[in-house]
C-alpha cells in the first residue's frame, strides 16, 4: 500500500484540476509507472554492481592435540596457520 496507493495519490492530487476525472486518474497511473519503472531500473542496477560481496571469515579450530591453530580464508583460498 505504502509503495502503490500513496504515491498514485499523491500524483493523482498534483494532476490538473481542469481535466475530466478519467484523464487525470491515467496521468496518476502513467507517472506512478514510471516511478515504478525508474525505481526497478535502479534496483536492477544496483543488484547486478552491489549483489555480491568479499567478507573475510577467521576460524579457530583445535586438534586431537588440544593444539590451537587458525585457519584464516582468503576468498576462495584456505591457508591452516600453527600458533604454536
Amino acid at each position: 500500500m505504502v509503495f502503490g496507493f500513496l504515491p498514485y495519490a499523491q500524483y493523482f492530487y498534483e494532476t490538473d484540476d481542469e481535466k475530466t476525472f478519467c484523464r487525470r486518474l491515467l496521468d496518476a497511473a502513467f507517472m506512478e509507472f514510471c516511478t515504478l519503472a525508474i525505481v526497478i531500473i535502479l534496483m536492477v542496477i544496483g543488484y547486478s554492481y552491489l549483489g555480491t560481496t568479499n567478507i573475510p571469515i577467521n576460524t579457530v579450530a583445535l586438534d586431537f592435540n588440544l593444539q590451537a591453530s587458525q585457519i584464516y580464508s582468503d576468498e576462495s583460498s584456505f591457508a591452516l596457520l600453527n600458533t604454536s
